[in-house]
C-alpha cells in the first residue's frame, strides 16, 4: 500500500507515507480513548509526544537550509497540524 501511495505521487517518499498512516492511527486511537475516559490522557500524550520531536528536527533542518529529503516546510505543518487536532480532540473529549 505504501508503495502504491508513492507511485501513484500522493506523498514524495515512502517515510512520508508511513508517517502519514501511523499519525491517522494515533487519531484513531485517540477516538477510541473517547470510550475508555481513564486511558484518554495516555491517548492524548503519546501522539503528541511522538509529533514534537520531527516537528523541532524539521523546523532546525529547514531553519538551517540542510539539504534533506525527509525535512521540508510541509514536515512541519503537518506535524504542527496533527498536534493541534489532537488538542482540539482532547479538549473536545474531555
Amino acid at each position: 500500500m505504501i508503495g502504491w501511495l508513492v507511485e501513484w505521487k500522493i506523498f514524495r517518499n515512502e517515510n512520508h507515507a508511513i508517517w502519514f498512516l501511523c499519525s491517522m492511527g494515533f487519531l484513531i486511537l485517540l477516538l477510541i480513548g473517547r470510550f475508555y475516559p481513564y486511558f484518554s490522557l495516555i491517548f492524548i500524550i503519546t501522539p503528541i509526544i511522538v509529533h514534537v520531536p520531527p516537528l523541532v528536527t524539521a523546523t532546525y533542518a529547514v531553519a538551517s537550509k540542510r539539504p534533506s529529503k525527509l525535512y521540508s516546510v510541509d514536515c512541519i505543518w503537518f506535524n504542527a497540524l496533527m498536534i493541534l487536532i489532537y488538542l482540539i480532540v482532547f479538549a473536545l473529549i474531555r
